[in-house]
């Protein structure tokens, strides 16, 4: 087995393997390698004569071999299969022996062939004999999606090896929205870089807002919620969302409802050791479910005097956001100090 980085640093170095099998869930890391390689393998005079493209759905694997034997009119041939999990054969046939041809040419690969495979969204058993056929001969990569805390840290060393900075909140701001969902990720990337022109080289928040179409409209429940979870990265987020739409959100409203949350939650407190399930459902005025899933997990992190102090906060805020005796503030930075606050 093989990284993703080593075959890239062998690739940049113009060092090429016979035989190429790229396999994982995540497909990203599959195009790249076979994009550069389909781009930089042959001159584009060469590719006329050199370079056969199969997918999967179209072709076999007697096909591929016999492809891959032919001489090239050149230095090299490129023989690239797309998508080899689609790959024919007979129904009742397992994917193991529609690659039973392949056996055969890794015995003794073509020199002058580069084979790329690409096998998408999965991986072949790594027990089955020809698997290791595929390693001894050539380069086996498993593309494995990235986790969701390396998120972040991936975002800020990919745009840098663009030429590029990010604000953090940008950053929070992406993960959010987008996620692992890399090529996603790159696309967004590519977008911001266009959006900033010759002027800047730094990705801002409103760039992000404007240009990745950031478009979700998050309610009030799941402010809640990341509030109340203490998810802080997806309160930034969400904050970020309504000062850009203070129309859609006013503060009045927000408050209002976090207002009869914590309400709910400091009578929690003092019910809850006395009380069913049932019973603490019908004072709250909600579901049984919502006992267990939120006001339980909820009480720990907010005790009573932390619920009567947000309480006190929101009475608070409620009277900025009408501009009653305090300075004028706008509605997003209001409500970003509010949250602030609730949450230390």
């Amino acid at each position: 087995m093989i990284t993703f980085e080593e075959i890239k640093r062998e690739l940049e170095q113009g060092i090429y393997r016979p035989v190429y099998l790229l396999m994982g869930a995540e497909p990203y890391f599959i195009d790249v390698i076979a994009d550069y390689i389909e781009e930089h393998c042959l001159s584009e005079a060469d590719k006329a004569f050199n370079q056969t493209i199969f997918y999967g759905k179209d072709t076999n694997a007697v096909d591929i071999v016999h492809e891959a034997m032919q001489y090239p009119l050149g230095e090299r041939r490129l023989v690239m299969v797309r998508e080899i999990q689609s790959l024919e054969g007979e129904s009742h046939k397992s994917f193991a022996d529609k690659l039973a041809p392949f056996a055969k040419y890794l015995e003794n690969p073509m020199p002058s062939t580069v084979l790329v495979l690409c096998y998408k969204y999965g991986t072949i058993d790594k027990r089955i004999s020809i698997m290791k056929a595929f390693d001894k001969v050539g380069a086996v990569m498993e593309s494995q999606p990235i986790k969701d805390y390396q998120v972040e840290s991936w975002i800020k060393s990919y745009v840098a090896s663009q030429g590029y900075k990010i604000e953090d909140k940008a950053v929070v701001l992406m993960t959010e929205y987008i996620g692992v969902n890399m090529s996603m990720l790159v696309s967004a990337i590519e977008k911001l870089q266009t959006a900033c022109g010759t002027t800047t080289k730094v990705i801002t928040v409103d760039m992000v807002v404007g240009n990745v179409g950031v478009s979700k409209d998050y309610n009030v429940w799941e402010l809640r919620d990341a509030i109340v979870f203490r998810n802080v990265a997806k309160v930034n987020f969400i904050l970020n969302v309504y000062a850009h739409n203070e129309k859609e959100h006013p503060i009045q409203q927000v408050v209002a409802y976090l207002f009869g949350v914590f309400q709910k939650l400091f009578t929690y407190h003092y019910i809850y050791s006395k009380s069913s399930v049932d019973e603490i459902s019908k004072v709250l005025g909600e579901k049984p479910y919502s006992i267990t899933k939120f006001y339980q997990p909820a009480a720990r992190n907010y005790s009573a005097r932390k619920c009567f102090e947000v309480i006190g906060l929101l009475r608070e805020y409620d009277m900025r956001s009408k501009g009653y005796a305090f300075p004028a503030t706008s509605s997003g930075d209001l409500l970003k100090e509010l949250i602030f606050r609730i949450m230390n």
